[in-house]
């Protein structure tokens, strides 16, 4: 359901299935409690990865799920479950690997690939139709793995799988065999 929608002659940003909507000057933005704490925007240029992999540090989220941490938006803002599943995919992570096993590699790989997705996504906007299980838009092209399960993975040919993983809207999906839950992902191609 679309709850906010803004068309300028350049730009058209629409907002989809909010719960809350604020509208704040831009004064208003810089002390409201939840912007002050979000983390760096996965479209600012440039992007922070500096702060981004001090947040992924954090003792806290040591045990936390990457699949989870990464629609932190204390974490990261702007990644939401179609570009999580696409950025985990590209990383080569399973969805429940644990913060504190990544390594520094793929730690490096997941600040990379972030900026990246979004940038292609932002570029070409797609979204997901539930009811009909297909993308939409023109980059629906983008969504390797993300509604996908069951059909074959675009890399390796294996069956993608989904998980709920944070409630029911928000599934993981992953390829079995390019996200190996026990074996060090791959890098990001």
């Amino acid at each position: 359901r679309l709850r906010v929608e803004f068309i300028t002659a350049n730009h058209r940003a629409s907002l989809w299935d909010a719960p809350v909507v604020e509208l704040l000057s831009r004064a208003e933005s810089r002390s409201h409690p939840l912007l002050a704490a979000q983390g760096p925007d996965g479209l600012a240029r440039p992007f922070n990865r500096k702060e981004f992999l001090r947040r992924l540090a954090e003792p806290r989220r040591a045990r936390q799920e990457i699949g989870k941490v990464l629609l932190d938006q204390q974490v990261v803002a702007g990644v939401g479950n179609m570009y999580k599943a696409e950025v985990l995919f590209l990383c080569g992570l399973h969805p429940r690997t644990r913060v504190s096993q990544l390594s520094a590699t793929e730690r490096r790989c997941l600040a990379c690939t972030i900026p990246r997705v979004l940038w292609k996504a932002y570029k070409r906007p797609v979204w997901y139709v539930p009811a009909a299980r297909r993308a939409k838009g023109k980059g629906k092209e983008l969504l390797q793995i993300y509604g996908r399960a069951g059909q074959p993975c675009p890399r390796c040919g294996a069956r993608i799988r989904r998980f709920p993983q944070g409630g029911p809207k928000r599934p993981a999906f992953y390829c079995p065999r390019c996200q190996p839950r026990q074996r060090r992902g791959r890098l990001a191609r």
